[in-house]
C-alpha cells in the first residue's frame, strides 16, 4: 500500500485524522479526506471545485467547526482512528482511478475522484448537484493539468479534437455547491484589495501560445503592445482549444460555446467593445469584456481565457493593469 501511495497521499491521510480530531469525530471518513485535501494542496484541490474561494471555504469549515462544538459531545482522542467502511472502500477503489489515468502513483485527486463514486459516500451526500458529478470531477482535474497526458502541439490537438468526433460536447466545468451546518449562514466570496481602475489600462498583444511546465497547462503570452512588458497566463487544455480556434480562425461545423456567444451578442445588436484582465487574488487573474450598443455599455466579469477568446474572435483589443503588469511581468 505505502509504495502505490504518493507522498501527498499519506500527507493527505494524515492531516484527515487531525481534521476528524478537530471537528470532535472519533473515525475518518471521505469528508475528512475533502477537507484535509482544501487545506494542504489549494490551487490543485477540490476546494476550487466547491468553492468560490479560500476564505469561503474558511468560512464553511470554522461555521462547520462551530456546529459540531454545539451539537457533538467530547471524546476522549485517540492515537488511530478507524476508518469508515465507505473510506476504506474509497482507498481501495483508488486504484481504479489511477490506472484509468496511468498514473505511476496513487494521488490526492485519485481519492477525491473515488469518493463521489461511492454511493454511500459521506462527501457525496454533502454535494449537489450529483448529477455527473464523478465526470464533473474528472474534466476539473484535467483542466488543473492532473490528468491525462499533454498534447505536443495545441493546435494538432484542437484540429483532432474535432476531427474525432463532431458530437463531442464543449465542458464547462461549474461549481458544486456544498451544504452548511444549521444555523450558519454563508455569504458569496468577497475578493479583498481588488483594484479594478478603469483608467490603469495598458494595451496588450497576443503573441500566441507555449506549452506550460505542468503536464495539460498551457502559457498564453501577452506583449505590450507599445513597450517590452510580457506576461504568461496559464490556461488549462480546453481553454488552450478555444482560444487556437479562434486565433487560428477554423471553421467548426457546429458552434462552440464562444461562437454561441459571439452570435447572441451581435443579434441582440451589440458587439464587444475590449477585454480587460483588471486584477489578482491568490494568485488567479480576474477579468471583464465591455459590450456596446449606440452608447450603451454593458461590463460583465469573465475568466480571462474567455475574455481573451472573445476579444480576439471580435478582433478588439485586450487590456492590462499597468499597475499589476509592473508585478507580474517575466523578462526575456
Amino acid at each position: 500500500m505505502d509504495q502505490q501511495f504518493s507522498s501527498q497521499t499519506k500527507e493527505l491521510i494524515a492531516k484527515s485524522r487531525e481534521v476528524a480530531l478537530e471537528l470532535r469525530t472519533p473515525y475518518i471518513s471521505s469528508f475528512h479526506f475533502f477537507l484535509a485535501d482544501c487545506i494542504l494542496f489549494d490551487q490543485q484541490s477540490a476546494l476550487r471545485f466547491v468553492f468560490e474561494s479560500t476564505e469561503h471555504f474558511k468560512k464553511y469549515y470554522a461555521d462547520y467547526k462551530a456546529a459540531q462544538e454545539v451539537n457533538v459531545p467530547h471524546f476522549k482522542a485517540i492515537d488511530v482512528l478507524p476508518l469508515t467502511l465507505e473510506a476504506e472502500r474509497i482507498i481501495k477503489a483508488t486504484s481504479k482511478d489511477q490506472l484509468q489515468h496511468k498514473h505511476p502513483e496513487i494521488m490526492p485527486f485519485h481519492v477525491m475522484l473515488a469518493a463521489v463514486r461511492q454511493p454511500d459516500s459521506e462527501l457525496l451526500a454533502l454535494l449537489h448537484p450529483k448529477e455527473n458529478l464523478y465526470s464533473k470531477l474528472e474534466h476539473f482535474y484535467t483542466r488543473l493539468g492532473l490528468l491525462n497526458e499533454k498534447p505536443s502541439s495545441v493546435v494538432n490537438r484542437v484540429k483532432d479534437f474535432f476531427s474525432a468526433s463532431e458530437n463531442k460536447a464543449d465542458i464547462n466545468t461549474e461549481l458544486v455547491s456544498i451544504d452548511v451546518p444549521k444555523n450558519t449562514n454563508t455569504a458569496p466570496p468577497i475578493f479583498e484589495n481588488v483594484v479594478r481602475d478603469k483608467d490603469d489600462k495598458v494595451e496588450m498583444t497576443l503573441t500566441g501560445l507555449a506549452e506550460g511546465k505542468n503536464p495539460n497547462t498551457y502559457a498564453v503570452i501577452l506583449v505590450e503592445k507599445n513597450g517590452a512588458r510580457k506576461v504568461p497566463i496559464i490556461v488549462g487544455t480546453f481553454e488552450a482549444q478555444s482560444l487556437s480556434v479562434a486565433i487560428e480562425k477554423m471553421t467548426i461545423s457546429r458552434p462552440l460555446i464562444h461562437h454561441l456567444f459571439q452570435q447572441t451578442i451581435l443579434s441582440m445588436g451589440y458587439t464587444l467593445k475590449e477585454s480587460f484582465i483588471h486584477s489578482m487574488t491568490d494568485g488567479i487573474f480576474h477579468a471583464s469584456i465591455t459590450l456596446t450598443k449606440d452608447d450603451h455599455l454593458i461590463e460583465q466579469e469573465a475568466r480571462p481565457s474567455d475574455a481573451m477568446t472573445l476579444a480576439t474572435m471580435f478582433n478588439v483589443p485586450i487590456y492590462f493593469s499597468s499597475k499589476m503588469l509592473e508585478q507580474v511581468k517575466v523578462e526575456g
